[in-house]
């Protein structure tokens, strides 16, 4: 039968995870930063910033909807591709 772990390696474990999230999380007034690698996510008050060394995806598993009561604004350096069953205009 195996043994209990003992409480000081699961300390140890537990002190190893949080420097991992310390890390990866930076947690400020007004800014939460998440860093993977060389990509990150930053919220701040009024945006939502992916700098990423790649392309950036985002990825629903169910409908996704982008609601504003002001206008919309896409920008592109490159083409423009939208993709769908049905592209609706109104």
């Amino acid at each position: 039968m195996a043994q209990p772990i003992a409480i000081e390696e699961r300390i140890k474990a537990l002190e190893s995870r949080i420097l991992l999230l310390e890390k990866a999380l930076q947690v400020s007034a007004g800014q939460i930063i998440l860093q993977a690698g060389i990509s990150k996510i930053a919220i701040t008050n009024n945006n939502i910033v992916l700098d990423s060394a790649g392309t950036v995806r985002i990825e629903a598993d169910r409908d996704f909807e982008l609601t504003a009561s002001g206008g919309i604004e896409i920008k592109a350096g490159k083409d423009i591709h939208l993709k769908g069953q049905r592209i609706l205009q109104n």
